[in-house]
């Protein structure tokens, strides 16, 4: 159990993890698998280098606070502050019958109350976690009650450069419209930033708020979820190797013309 695998890194991210076997589902809250996984790392490692009767204690200490740090367990420290708390909006759509939704990791992350969505025109309705990635930055979600006619279908064949899409979401929902909004564009490029081939690059326009919803192909097959919106500064601040240049040059004389 190396403790720098990927595997190890996704599990001390992850907030919870679905099973699907003989028909169950099952879900497990992996809340504390941060301070877990040391641990099992370390007994790991013991058993290795010394042998299971040898093993001994493998609990990992925690780290206790620098000298006159204040903490809450302290008598007399101060209160923490609270933590700041927000609402934040996206969009997704409908998979399966029986509710389903996609969306994006970065939708939900951090939410410490209900999740509410719902369809245009409908009262919203609680959904549930089922699961998330967050290296993907992919959720699944599910409404109650059943759905039929809707379900959006994924295409079988891979989109390429120059494909027409069709972008639909709720940007700034509640602000511009209540109403969902549709941008025309093409597939500009099959990789995003660092030839990351997980992303597409599109032109068709988006906003914040879009994060989650159906990119979709001129035949209405989905073809991947809008997941952010490029901002153009912060790219080009980090392209370090890019010049902006400014010169004042002397004109040259005009050739003449043959007579």
């Amino acid at each position: 159990m190396p403790t720098n695998s990927s595997l190890i890194a996704q599990f001390r991210k992850a907030k919870a993890m679905t099973a699907y076997t003989q028909g169950q589902l099952f879900q497990f809250k992996l809340d504390q698998t941060a301070q877990l996984l040391p641990t099992l790392a370390n007994c790991v490692a013991k058993v290795k280098q010394f042998g299971i009767a040898a093993a001994g204690d493998f609990s990992v200490a925690l780290a206790l606070p620098k000298p006159g740090t204040a903490t809450a367990a302290t008598p007399g420290a101060a209160p923490a502050k609270p933590e700041k708390t927000g609402t934040q909006t996206g969009t997704g759509f409908l998979v399966s019958t029986n509710g389903h939704v996609v969306t994006n990791q970065h939708v939900i992350d951090g939410c410490v109350g209900d999740v509410q969505g719902s369809l245009t025109g409908e009262p919203p309705v609680t959904l549930r976690v089922v699961s998330s990635d967050e290296t993907n930055d992919l959720a699944l979600l599910q409404a109650p009650g059943a759905f039929k006619d809707i379900i959006a279908v994924i295409k079988d064949k891979a989109v390429r450069s120059g494909d027409s899409v069709v972008a639909i979401g709720y940007p700034f929902h509640g602000l511009l419209t209540s109403d969902f909004t549709v941008t025309t564009g093409i597939v500009s490029s099959l990789s995003g930033i660092l030839n990351d081939t997980r992303f597409l690059q599109i032109s068709a326009a988006v906003q914040p708020g879009n994060s989650g919803g159906p990119l979709l192909a001129s035949s209405g097959e989905v073809v991947g979820v809008v997941a952010a919106k490029l901002n153009a500064l912060k790219f080009v601040k980090a392209s370090c190797g890019i010049f902006w240049i400014t010169a004042r040059c002397r004109t040259r004389a005009p050739i003449p013309k043959p007579s």
